[in-house]
């Protein structure tokens, strides 16, 4: 794993690593939201203000802005 960041509100984990994947974690629940696929090794993540986006960085020496997906149950998070 090469970082973690936890969103504003403290509810979600991103993490990265190696494998090229961003995942995002339920703090409360320990389960797995979803996985972002990238096409480099990912080195480092960290969550807009209002949590709405992940931004990322990695081998390819670029930073992406990942628009995050929305919790069908209405969470805002």
């Amino acid at each position: 794993m090469s970082s973690v960041a936890f969103s504003g509100d403290s509810k979600t984990l991103a993490s990265c690593g190696r494998d090229n994947a961003i995942r995002l974690w339920n703090v409360e629940t320990k389960e797995l939201i979803v996985t972002l696929s990238s096409t480099e090794w990912v080195e480092s993540v960290a969550f807009s203000p209002g949590g709405e986006a992940l931004a990322s960085g990695g081998d390819d020496h670029k930073v992406w802005v990942w628009k995050l997906p929305r919790p069908a149950n209405g969470d805002t998070r």
